[in-house]
């Protein structure tokens, strides 16, 4: 069977940057719907017509994923406004960002803690 729209696919992933260097390698698979705007539409695409096992190879360019980094997206927090168990790739919904984080975070959107300092969140 081939994958269609509304199929459920398992996915394991190596994210590379331009330069080749690994960002991040999932082993486990994870389900997502094809066609349940849980993936970037270049995915989706790329995934259609293919047989279970299937191994596909992408270069997603800014315009079809997360867009160009923009340095106006990163902030610096206090440590102290989150959570003890706090870790890195943690994602923040800018609706729900922890008390006493600075009002200059616009609420539309989802922020990743990158980086964690004694005093400080990135």
């Amino acid at each position: 069977m081939n994958i269609t729209s509304h199929c459920v696919v398992g996915l394991t992933w190596t994210l590379k940057d331009s330069l080749g260097d690994t960002l991040d390698i999932l082993d486990e698979p994870v389900e997502f719907m094809v066609g349940g705007q849980d993936l970037l539409a270049v995915i989706e695409q790329a995934l259609q017509g293919h047989e279970p096992g299937a191994r596909v190879d992408l270069n997603i360019e800014p315009e079809d994923g997360f867009g160009d980094y923009d340095e106006q997206q990163v902030f610096l927090e206090s440590r102290q406004h989150f959570p003890p168990e706090l870790e890195e790739g943690m994602t923040f919904d800018g609706h729900a960002m922890p008390a006493g984080c600075s009002p200059d975070i616009p609420s539309q959107g989802l922020y990743t803690v990158t980086e964690i300092y004694p005093e400080h969140v990135v």
